[in-house]
């Protein structure tokens, strides 16, 4: 199933709930706290329940950096897609990478579609991305390709 296909109905339906595809107002209309928290290097942001009440935490050095958008974006995937598998997630590299890979490829389905919401096209191009909303330039040729427009 190629992505856009995958994650459309997901994207729609959130764009109807919160007014928006910015995932920093998605999370908060869903009830899903950010906090900004010191981290050291790893993890740049996690998703986890405390007290059955969903958080993300992002590392406090990207409180104001755009860089949040992607990480936000990424960890919001987690939040709806995968907030039941937490434990097996830590304890298994397999699911580990492929649920990663997941949250990537809907972060970068997301952030095209916000940018095309700000901006009334489409990217034009990765970098594009790349400097509106601090998606990884290492990640850009693998998630942000014609396959997700």
């Amino acid at each position: 199933m190629e992505v856009n296909e995958k994650y459309h109905h997901l994207i729609s339906k959130l764009r109807e709930t919160a007014g928006t595809l910015n995932p920093i107002t998605i999370a908060e209309t869903l009830g899903i706290e950010i906090k900004y928290v010191s981290f050291l290097a790893n993890p740049e942001g996690q998703y986890l329940k405390m007290f059955d009440e969903p958080i993300i935490l992002i590392n406090e050095k990207y409180a104001e950096h755009n860089h949040r958008y992607f990480l936000v974006a990424h960890e919001l995937h987690h939040a709806i897609e995968h907030e039941d598998l937490s434990g097996y997630y830590v304890q298994n590299n397999v699911t580990r990478g492929k649920l990663e890979n997941e949250a990537n490829a809907f972060a970068a389905a997301l952030l095209v579609w916000y940018y095309a919401e700000l901006n009334d096209q489409l990217p034009g191009s990765t970098k594009e991305l790349e400097l509106e909303f601090g998606f990884p330039e290492d990640l850009s040729e693998e998630y942000l390709t014609e396959r997700i427009y």
